[in-house]
């Protein structure tokens, strides 16, 4: 009978993943708690399938069962590890499955290296391009050509980066090609109603080098969510023992910036979405 093993023994961690903006939001907010339950996760999606996990009541039991934590806690962690892109928040969205595309890369170079002869990644959870493993084989006649598509392939494999407690994607967020800073500051003093003072354009230089600088570290989506969360914190709005109030300038800075994405300033008591105008689409801002 053939051998059709989907799980792995064992997978490659880098050095480095205790540095990458989204382990260290997860252990900002959830301590060392959020670390440990995402790395069980990550060994079970190898040990078990490969390259994903069925995420249901029976799985999180599992996980809470161990780390003695409530199902709730647990299923909150794994719902904040989609929102930094850690895992895929649509396919678990529709499907109830947690991976993402750095899993199933590194999936399928760990079997290529193990020399498995079937690599199979379910069409229901596929976020990778279909690509068929490379395996030298000794060969009469090599021409040209196919000794240097061999030789590129290689690279590509060598170059992609190992399984890691990160789960580093390949590329970082990249800003659009355009984007339309009047709707952009439209969208914002509609969306605060100058609680944090009212931006007026044109922006200049600084501001937009700054802007797109977030947007490349953090994508379209932190961008945005970082003022409505702060319209959600009474004390950026001003609640403090100094009545500062913050301001966009303020709130693009790094530090302040990661600092409000990784909920440093949050209110539990304030009701979602107050004060947020929810009818308007921002899409139109990226091009």
């Amino acid at each position: 009978m053939a051998n059709t093993k989907t799980g792995l023994a064992y997978y490659n961690i880098d050095t480095d993943r205790y540095q990458d903006m989204r382990i260290k939001r997860l252990k900002k907010t959830f301590r060392c708690m959020g670390i440990a339950v995402y790395d069980y996760i990550l060994c079970e999606i190898y040990r078990v399938r490969g390259c994903f996990i069925e995420w249901d009541e029976s799985t999180a039991f599992d996980v809470a069962e161990y780390f003695d934590l409530k199902e709730s806690q647990v299923s909150e962690i794994v719902s904040y590890c989609c929102a930094v892109g850690l895992f895929d928040k649509e396919l678990l969205a529709s499907g109830s499955i947690l991976t993402s595309a750095s899993i199933q890369k590194r999936y399928v170079e760990m079997c290529t290296r193990s020399k498995r002869k079937e690599i199979v990644i379910p069409e229901q959870c596929k976020i990778i391009r279909e690509e068929s493993p490379i395996i030298r084989e000794e060969s009469p006649k090599i021409t040209e050509e196919s000794s240097t598509l061999v030789k590129k392939s290689k690279v590509n494999i060598e170059s992609t980066s190992v399984d890691s407690l990160s789960d580093v994607p390949p590329d970082k967020p990249q800003p659009p090609e355009k984007i339309d800073f009047e709707k952009l500051i439209f969208w914002f003093n509609d969306k605060t109603k100058g609680i944090f003072g009212k931006i007026i354009t044109p922006l200049s230089g600084k501001r937009k080098s700054m802007i797109k600088a977030r947007i490349t570290e953090h994508g379209k989506d932190n961008f945005c969510l970082v003022f409505e969360k702060a319209l959600k914190s009474d004390f950026l709005k001003g609640q403090n023992n100094r009545g500062w109030v913050a301001t966009f300038d303020w709130m693009i800075k790094p530090s302040n910036f990661e600092k409000i994405l990784s909920g440093n300033y949050d209110n539990k008591n304030i009701q979602s979405g107050k004060g947020v105008n929810k009818t308007l689409k921002i899409n139109d801002i990226w091009s």
